[in-house]
This record gives structure tokens, C-alpha cells and sequence, in this order.
């Protein structure tokens, strides 16, 4: 087993665990505790002015009913549609505002139940 030293990427994100911290299969790296399941996700466009891209609004509706908005770039809106409607399983983290993609290779324990409630408690 690797153990790491504690070291955070992003301020917030637990990215690396101590050695000491519960296995990978009972915590998804980079989120808070308050990261639930995304069960819908709905998006508004709005035109900008001529030759403008307009603005994008996302809701992530979680699976405890939670609304969370974001407002991604033009691009962003692009790699978002994919990931969408790739076979994936998202999650939101409203502590860190992000939005985790799952499965995109191979499944997590968490990612196969459809359950609901914290993916922390998994």
C-alpha cells in the first residue's frame, strides 16, 4: 500500500490519504462529506450579443433533492454534455463546488449501488 504524506493538491480536497485513512473504496479522493449523487441535470442557455456564446446556467439536482447552480463556459458546457451522456456516474460536491465524474474507466463500490445518501457513509 502507498502511503502518502497528507498533502493536499487543492486546499480543501482530501486528493491524497494518510496511510491511515480508510481505503479508497470507502471515500472518493477530492471530495467533502457532503458529496451526494447526481440524479438530474438541466441547463439554460442565454443568447449574448451578436457573435457572443450566450451564457450557460447548470442545475444539479442531487439525490436528496439538493439544487446546486454553476455557470460553465461556453467550452466547459461542450466537455460537460459529454461527460453527461457518457456512461458515467457524477457526483456533487457543494462543499468544493465540483462536480465529480465517475466510472469513466472501470466501476468503484460506490458507483455500483444506486443508493441514496452521502457517498462517504459507502
Amino acid at each position: 500500500m502507498l502511503a502518502f504524506t497528507g498533502t493536499e493538491i487543492r486546499p480543501g480536497t482530501k486528493q491524497l490519504l494518510k496511510a491511515s485513512a480508510p481505503l479508497l473504496t470507502d471515500a472518493m479522493p477530492g471530495s467533502s462529506k457532503q458529496t451526494r449523487r447526481v440524479k438530474t441535470v438541466n441547463a439554460n442557455w442565454a443568447p449574448g450579443p451578436d457573435a457572443g456564446h450566450g451564457r450557460f446556467e447548470v442545475m444539479f439536482i442531487n439525490d436528496d433533492d439538493q439544487r446546486h447552480v454553476a455557470a460553465p463556459s461556453p467550452e466547459s458546457m461542450t466537455a460537460l454534455i459529454a461527460m453527461v451522456h457518457a456512461d458515467t456516474v457524477l457526483a456533487w460536491d457543494p462543499e468544493g463546488r465540483t462536480l465529480i465524474v465517475a466510472s469513466i474507466v472501470g466501476t468503484m463500490p460506490w458507483t455500483e449501488h444506486a443508493e441514496p445518501g452521502p457517498l462517504w457513509s459507502r
